[in-house]
C-alpha cells in the first residue's frame, strides 16, 4: 500500500509504505512513514503503568514547562525532571542512576547550549552502559529543523530513538499530542538491551 498519511513524528503528511512485522508472537503489517520509518497504524494500549522518570532537556523554558505540565497530567511517570541544556540532562541521568531510579523516557531538544541534544544523547548511552543498565531508555529528539543525515545516524546509534518536528504551525497542543503518541509508542515497545558501544 502506498499513499499519504499524517506522520506525528515528522509533523506533516508523508508518503507511507507497509511492512510485515512481528510483535511478540503475533505477525502483522504496519503502515510506516517513508521518511522516518515511524509506525502510523499502531494503536496505543489503553493504559500504561505509571513508573520511572521522564527527563525533558530543552533550553526554551516555556516549552520545557509546557511539556512537564502536559506529561504530569497524563500520569505516565513517577517523576519528571527538566534540564535546560545537555550538561544538565547528563547530570540528571547520573543522579537517577545513582539513586537506582529508572529513566523511562528522555525528550531532548537537538539544539541546546553547552552540549547539543545529539552530543548529550550519545554520552547518555555511554552513561547507561557505565551504570550497568540492562535496557536502554527511549529518546525523542525535538527540533524545528527537518531531520538530516547526521541526526539519522545519531538516532540509529542511540536507538530506541525517534524524531519529532517542533512544527510552528497549529496550536501547541498539536505538538504535545504528537509527542504523546510517539512517547507511548516508544514505551510500549519491547525493551532494547544495552549493548557494548
Amino acid at each position: 500500500m502506498e499513499g499519504r498519511r499524517f506522520c506525528p513524528s515528522c509533523g506533516e503528511d508523508v508518503v507511507v509504505y507497509e511492512v510485515e512485522v512481528e510483535r511478540g508472537r503475533q505477525r502483522g503489517r504496519e503502515v510506516r512513514c517513508a521518511y522516518c520509518g515511524f509506525s502510523l497504524d499502531w494503536v496505543p494500549p489503553t493504559s500504561l503503568a505509571r513508573e520511572g522518570t521522564l527527563i525533558i532537556a530543552d533550553d526554551t523554558a516555556t516549552l520545557a514547562e509546557l511539556l512537564k505540565d502536559y506529561f504530569q497530567g497524563r500520569a505516565l511517570f513517577d517523576r519528571i525532571v527538566v534540564a535546560r541544556h545537555g550538561g544538565q540532562f547528563l547530570e540528571a541521568a547520573v543522579r537517577c542512576f545513582q539513586n537506582q531510579q529508572a529513566i523511562r523516557l528522555a525528550i531532548v531538544d537537538v539544539r541546546m547550549p553547552v552540549l547539543t541534544g545529539t552530543q548529550a544523547a550519545v554520552a547518555f548511552r555511554w552513561i547507561e552502559q557505565a551504570f550497568g543498565r540492562t535496557s536502554r531508555a527511549p529518546i525523542i529528539f525535538l527540533s524545528a529543523l527537518r531531520i538530516d543525515e547526521n541526526l539519522q545516524r545519531v538516532m540509529e546509534y542511540c536507538a530506541p530513538a525517534h524524531y519529532v518536528n517542533k512544527s510552528t504551525e497549529g496550536p501547541p497542543e498539536a505538538l504535545l499530542d504528537r509527542l504523546y503518541q510517539v512517547a507511548v509508542h516508544l514505551m510500549s515497545q519491547p525493551a532494547t538491551e544495552v549493548r557494548p558501544l
